[in-house]
């Protein structure tokens, strides 16, 4: 934008190295700030990096193959022995589910309570999705709302500095508010 002395302010610079249509900065040698490296030199993991790390932890963090056919087994008990086991499981192993085993059970008996309980013990909760998905993976919008990341993919996810963030946000596990209310869940301990 020109001024009136006839300098520029505010001058636009595409980056000239990805031609990707990304602005450029001065302070990066007018390249934009992937191409400059400023996440890598700041030590920022960039979204598949970040989203590659959150995969890992839900795998080491998850029951395996035969935990989550003995639990699918289960799947028709009552919301408050599903709730029960999952906690049990929990404590014992230290372990979750996953969103695909997590789907399963919700749809044995496919109410709020359910949805609540099982949205709870999921590890990779951001694989919960209500859109963008074939029907056999979808879940109910409210779940993906409360446990998902709105049907955005992990990989989307801004960068992090540190490997605190890892996943952005852990599970609740037993102690989500939505299962512990009695009003609402009706469920008594």
């Amino acid at each position: 934008m020109p001024l009136r002395s006839g300098k520029k302010y505010l001058t636009l610079h595409l980056c000239h190295s990805c031609n990707g249509g990304y602005y450029s900065n001065p302070n990066f040698d007018y390249k934009c700030s992937d191409c400059w490296g400023y996440c890598a030199k700041n030590g920022i993991m960039n979204g598949k990096e970040f989203g590659k790390k959150c995969e890992e932890w839900a795998k080491d963090n998850i029951l395996d193959e035969d935990g989550c056919k003995f639990i699918l087994k289960n799947r028709f008990i009552s919301d408050l022995h599903l709730f029960n086991f999952l906690v049990g499981i929990f404590e014992n192993t230290g372990k979750y589910i996953t969103a695909e085993t997590g789907l399963k059970l919700f749809k044995a008996n496919p109410s709020n309570n359910r949805g609540h309980i099982v949205g709870s013990f999921i590890a990779d909760w951001w694989n919960i999705k209500s859109r963008r998905v074939t029907e056999g993976k979808k879940w109910p919008p409210y779940m993906d709302c409360y446990y998902g990341n709105y049907s955005d993919l992990i990989d989307e996810w801004p960068g992090y500095r540190n490997e605190n963030t890892i996943p952005p946000k852990k599970p609740r596990g037993k102690n989500n508010d939505m299962i512990n209310n009695e009003i609402m869940m009706g469920i008594r301990y």
